[in-house]
């Protein structure tokens, strides 16, 4: 022991613990000198305040520890409990090493003061840190909701399990098809003959049974009755049923599939005569609606049913004939037509393409022959969906599909109801529909040659689909005779029949014919 006397810090007369002279230091390492001398009293007792503030907070902790010694993590802890701006640097599990200074060097003769320890910082190479591989911390843990399937179909999302390897899915045998009304299709099996799958069957409750039953029941009546009054009341609730009901998903294929039966029936009967003709008229509307009120459910997903769908609403726009009664069988029709179009071809882009092409072959087909199986592999084709409900993308529409509905045999072949139907179809789809079938495949010039009048319906159908490329006059007036160049360009245009009843308006005749240049 060396008899020096070290000179200890300079302590407050009033007993605090943290003096003037040390706000002070701090002041002038901040670039702020001579402060009042009462602003340092000041600052001092408010800094030995806070400290007292946070070593009884830190108490607590070490308290509620059942610890006797305060560490660093409690001094955290109660910076985190006050709101107050931790210290970095400092961590309670990493100890603080502190280093020793001496501020008297060894062989001086001034005088011995208190020695100064302090924490060293350590130098980082900045070459080894950037030669280090990062760390690349892991996303916290949280909740998030995704669909595992739909209509038992898996989506293809990042949380669900990737589909394997096209060359594994080769070697594997192939599942039977998801729908219970899909055709079955021979699966390969690996050097084996060709084997048909069964259709999964979908079991239905008891009470889902006997509501199809009445509901099918209330919408078609087999058996006469008295009071028209109770059937209309009893059809309108199915109507409605079909239309608001959110319980009807799992009856959906089986309503689908009992619309295109009732509609291949009714169209096979639509030849006979008197109160037969009256009757099948009425099973047709009634259908129509049927379709009509399960597409404007918002809480069923007809999408997978779309191609089951749509070839029993063609067969109704498309037949050769149809009863005189109801007469907007064919406008209805398209008009549902449209509205499929138009909700559902952002998902399938190419489905609006199908439907004119399934059109254009009705309107453009010869008066006495017409393949009707490419007619109707077109229309069954014009929305065909996978197994996991994405649009079959195919260049040759009639040759891919197998099943025909045979009641388009031998009734679509060219005849003014056939047409009608087409244009009546084109011109609720587009204004370029129109114009493609009616001018550009001159379809407009077939219609008037074949046509026996001017009151028939397809002509009344023509001029209707061409107030969709222009609005006819309110007052109109016919063309004069010095303007025979326009007629020959309607006759050129249109044909003779055509030329003759658009010319009666000279306004929406020029329009026409100037369409191309607005």
């Amino acid at each position: 022991m060396s008899g020096v006397r070290r000179e200890q810090p300079p302590v407050p007369a009033d007993g605090s613990i943290y003096s003037a002279e040390a706000v002070q230091d701090v002041a002038a390492s901040m670039g702020l000198s001579n402060l009042p001398e009462e602003l340092l009293q000041r600052l001092a007792k408010d800094v030995e305040y806070r400290i007292h503030q946070v070593v009884e907070e830190a108490a607590r902790f070490t308290r509620h520890g059942k610890r006797t010694t305060m560490s660093t993590n409690d001094i955290d802890l109660a910076f985190q409990s006050l709101n107050i701006e931790p210290l970095y640097g400092h961590l309670s599990h990493v100890p603080t090493v502190f280093r020793k200074a001496n501020p008297n060097p060894a062989g001086t003769n001034s005088k011995v003061a208190a020695p100064v320890y302090f924490v060293e910082d350590e130098e980082i190479d900045f070459d080894k840190v950037l030669r280090d591989e990062k760390v690349v911390l892991p996303k916290m843990v949280n909740w998030q909701a995704h669909w595992l399937a739909v209509e038992g179909i898996q989506p293809l999302i990042a949380e669900n399990p990737p589909k394997p390897p096209l060359s594994e899915q080769k070697g594997r045998k192939q599942s039977p098809p998801r729908s219970v009304l899909a055709p079955v299709a021979p699966a390969l099996q690996a050097g084996g003959p060709n084997r048909k799958y069964k259709p999964v069957k979908h079991v239905l409750s008891r009470e889902l049974q006997i509501y199809y039953s009445r509901l099918t029941g209330a919408l078609l009546t087999t058996s006469s009755v008295a009071d028209d009054g109770q059937q209309n009341a009893r059809r309108a609730a199915a109507l409605a049923s079909l239309q608001y009901d959110a319980g009807l998903q799992n009856l959906l294929p089986y309503l689908v599939r009992w619309v295109g039966q009732n509609v291949v029936t009714a169209i096979r009967n639509s030849d006979e005569k008197g109160s037969k003709a009256s009757e099948t008229g009425e099973t047709l509307e009634i259908l129509l609606k049927v379709i009509h009120a399960l597409i404007q459910n918002e809480r069923l997903f007809i999408e997978p049913y779309l191609h089951q769908i749509l070839p029993p609403l063609l067969s109704i726009l498309l037949t050769s004939s149809l009863p005189s009664t109801p007469p907007t069988l064919r406008r209805d029709a398209s008009e549902i037509l449209a509205y499929l179009s138009l909700q559902h071809g952002t998902t399938y882009p190419s489905l609006s393409e199908r439907l004119t092409k399934t059109l254009l072959l009705a309107l453009l087909a010869p008066s006495k022959h017409l393949d009707a199986a490419s007619i109707n592999a077109s229309a069954n084709n014009a929305m065909m969906v996978d197994n996991e409900g994405a649009p079959i993308e195919t260049s040759n529409e009639a040759a891919e599909n197998k099943e025909k509905y045979e009641f388009f045999e031998g009734r679509m072949h060219g005849s003014s109801g056939s047409r009608e139907g087409a244009v009546r179809g084109l011109a609720s789809l587009s204004p370029q529909a129109v114009e493609r079938g009616l001018i550009e495949s001159a379809g407009a010039k077939i219609i008037g040659q074949e046509a026996l009048t001017d009151e028939d319906g397809e002509v009344l159908s023509v001029l209707d689909a061409l107030t969709k490329l222009k609005p006819r006059s309110k007052v109109p007036t016919p063309l004069d005779e010095m303007e025979g160049d326009v007629k020959r360009a309607l006759e050129e245009t249109f044909g003779p029949r055509f030329a003759r009843l658009i010319g009666q308006d000279a306004a929406w005749a020029k329009a026409l014919l100037n369409r191309g240049s607005d």
